[in-house]
């Protein structure tokens, strides 16, 4: 449907009082006076910096989270290391020292038993 544009007294073009209207009046009529729709749609620019203002606010404060949090856990886990009795790095030499000699008595045991082992033959 066209719409029929009202003419000042004087001859002007009386114009919509926001920007907003003005913005989303087709440019282009089709052939059979529809009118054509826009590549891009008819947003509002007030919105967009707004959303762009929160999102932006928001990373931001999950940023300091992240730092906050990152810094408690470091401090809590130096305090820890510290009330330990015995280091980490003896710690870990102990349980690898314990794993090889679990290991080497598994294999000991195996390769040494009685038990004779029966093994599948391809047909």
């Amino acid at each position: 449907m066209i719409k029929a544009v009202p003419h000042r007294p004087e001859g002007g073009i009386a114009r919509p009082r926001s920007m907003a209207k003005w913005l989303r009046v087709p440019a282009e009529m089709t052939m059979n006076g529809t009118p054509c729709r826009a590549a891009t749609p008819a947003t509002s620019a007030g919105i967009l910096l707004t959303g762009a203002a929160l999102v932006g606010a928001g990373a931001l404060v999950s940023l300091a989270g992240v730092a906050l949090t990152g810094s408690a856990l470091l401090a809590g886990t130096r305090r820890w290391m510290h009330q330990m009795d015995v280091p980490p790095r003896e710690l870990a030499k102990q349980k690898l020292l314990k794993a090889r000699a679990a290991t080497s008595a598994g294999v000991d045991a195996w390769q040494n038993s009685s038990t004779p082992v029966h093994r599948l033959q391809r047909s």
